[in-house]
């Protein structure tokens, strides 16, 4: 071996050796004091130990200190970033998993870490890229089951429910502790329609043992979709999940569990037929969330009394020009409020050749955001925010979004009702589209909203029977403006008629859309029509509410 010392700024093999070990550049080799990687190693122990027993900030202490001693050290960078996220401190942590990925570029573990900081921070294209690169590295099981997970959880987000099912069965097929993959592969079954797959996947998660907060949510998706006989039973199985009296790390965390388990209750007691204690239950519950959301349902009603000025004064300009070479599916936005039947006839119209079911999708907004940020504008969410010079670049952005999403199909739904209020500028900047209205018998409506929990904040009338049937004059007044601008754009279709004669209903959409339906087999769409006979009087009573409007607050400017 030749051990020249360093000259010309090259160290020999030797000299190395001795800089790797901590030693000085000198002919006696002493190992009286623990080398450098040693002294490292214990370090990086010390770390995950202090990291192990919850001590998060000393933990990053140790690292950042063995991490100035050793900037290139992945081991120690990537146990700061899991530091950091232990504080639930995304910010902090990416960096540290940027810089170790650099160092580590296929190391399973630090990329899928990595994609799930990505997901948490929004970057939702970048964690699913960086977990199917994952993937083609063919990664120990515990690491495929973390690349599948994150996907089916970037696809759930993006309601791209049948990528979502394919990658948490992948996952689950990937690992034994699959609760997590379960307990989401549920909700994306309930999401897509397969309601027999939901109810079997989600009582087969809930038996496996979820966390408290999953376990009654799972109770809640399955009330409403449940039967008299299924109902009774999961009223027992609630009784004896509340009677363990879980624990929870937040007055957050307590507070969604208790509407979670009351909305659940009221749902399985009327589906059970136990329809007085059902009603005194969602209005005792809905009453006391209700409170909170007084202000934001003044604001709305100033709200939409401007989109309905707005979309009844519009002028419509026509489709934009076709560009062949960016032309995407027909967009068939199925609008409606909530529980009006939208998922219904998206399920009816997907059973055509040649139709993509988008469900809830936001590739509008996406297609906004992304033209208003590439032309250096703060993110907007609609085209009708976006100037006019920038409507070619959004049409173009959004015609590639649906081309990839709709995957060769015709046509892609949306049921995505958010995209009421920009119709107009949407049917302008969109090449092509159609839209169907959907109506319900308004009872049967205001019961099956008055019964859901909208964890997220949206829909903040749901919780005032009056406010909801407020609503129902909103939605009538907005979508018979935006039908009357839209020439030739617009057609209404009615949840008894899609119910009690699907075939019709089907040809009259196939029609519109210039879809030939003649060969397809009509799906079991189920029948909710008379929901609310036993609680008409009672929504008569509650309908007597009124809620003030809130003055000096104004729509954001479209």
């Amino acid at each position: 071996m030749w051990h020249k010392s360093h000259r010309n700024g090259v160290w020999s093999p030797l000299s190395r050796l001795r800089r790797s070990f901590g030693m000085a550049e000198s002919k006696d080799i002493s190992f009286t004091s623990p080398p450098a990687a040693v002294q490292a190693q214990r370090q990086l122990e010390d770390a995950r130990r202090f990291l192990d027993t919850g001590d998060a900030s000393k933990a990053q202490e140790v690292c950042r200190d063995l991490l100035g001693a050793h900037p290139e050290y992945v081991e120690a960078l990537a146990t700061l970033g899991r530091a950091y996220l232990a504080e639930k401190n995304h910010d902090a942590a990416l960096p540290c998993f940027l810089r170790a990925s650099m160092l580590a570029a296929d190391d399973p573990a630090i990329l899928t870490d990595l994609a799930d900081i990505y997901f948490y921070l929004g970057s939702h294209d970048m964690a699913r890229q960086t977990a199917e690169y994952v993937l083609t590295l063919s990664p120990e099981k515990d690491a495929a089951y973390a690349a599948h997970l994150l996907i089916g959880r970037v696809c759930h987000h993006q309601n791209d429910y049948g990528a979502a099912i394919a990658h948490l069965e992948q996952a689950k097929s990937a690992s034994q502790d699959t609760e997590d993959a379960a307990f989401l592969l549920g909700l994306c079954h309930l999401e897509a329609g397969n309601r027999k797959e939901a109810i079997a996947t989600l009582t087969a998660a809930m038996k496996s043992g979820l966390p408290a907060l999953e376990h009654v949510d799972a109770l809640y998706r399955l009330s409403h979709v449940s039967d008299a006989a299924q109902a009774k039973k999961m009223l027992k199985e609630l009784d004896a999940f509340e009677e363990e009296a879980p624990s929870f790390a937040s007055e957050e965390e307590e507070q969604r569990f208790a509407a979670f388990r009351d909305f659940a209750r009221a749902a399985l007691l009327g589906r059970a037929g136990n329809d007085e204690d059902a009603w005194e239950l969602l209005e005792s519950t809905n009453s006391s969330m209700g409170g909170g959301f007084q202000e934001a349902q003044q604001q709305l009603r100033d709200v939409d009394e401007h989109i309905i000025q707005r979309a009844s004064e519009w002028i419509y300009a026509g489709a934009p020009l076709d560009d062949i070479s960016e032309q995407g599916p027909l967009s068939l936005f199925i609008l409606g409020l909530p529980s009006s039947g939208k998922s219904t006839l998206e399920r009816l119209v997907g059973a055509v050749d040649g139709v993509a079911k988008g469900f809830d999708h936001d590739l509008v907004q996406v297609a906004a955001r992304e033209t208003a940020t590439s032309n250096g504008f703060l993110p907007l969410n609609f085209p009708g925010q976006l100037p006019t010079s920038a409507h070619r670049q959004f049409t173009k952005t959004y015609a590639r979004a649906t081309k990839a999403r709709a995957q060769g199909a015709e046509v892609l739904t949306c049921t995505n009702s958010d995209l009421l209020a920009d119709l107009g500028r949407i049917a302008e900047t969109v090449q092509r589209m159609k839209v169907v209205f959907l109506t319900r018998d308004q009872d049967d409506t205001a019961l099956r909203i008055f019964e859901q929990y909208f964890a997220d904040g949206s829909n903040p009338y749901s919780y005032n029977v009056s406010a909801i049937y407020e609503q129902f004059e909103v939605y009538t007044r907005l979508s018979d403006a935006w039908a009357e601008a839209l020439h030739g754009v617009c057609l209404r279709v009615s949840y008894e008629d899609l119910v009690s004669d699907p075939q019709a209903t089907l040809k009259r959409v196939a029609d519109f859309c210039a879809l030939d339906a003649s060969d397809t087999e009509i799906p079991d769409l189920g029948d909710d029509r008379g929901c609310a006979e036993p609680y008409r009087d009672k929504l008569d009573r509650a309908r007597s509410g009124a809620i003030a409007p809130l003055s000096g607050w104004a729509m954001p400017e479209l």
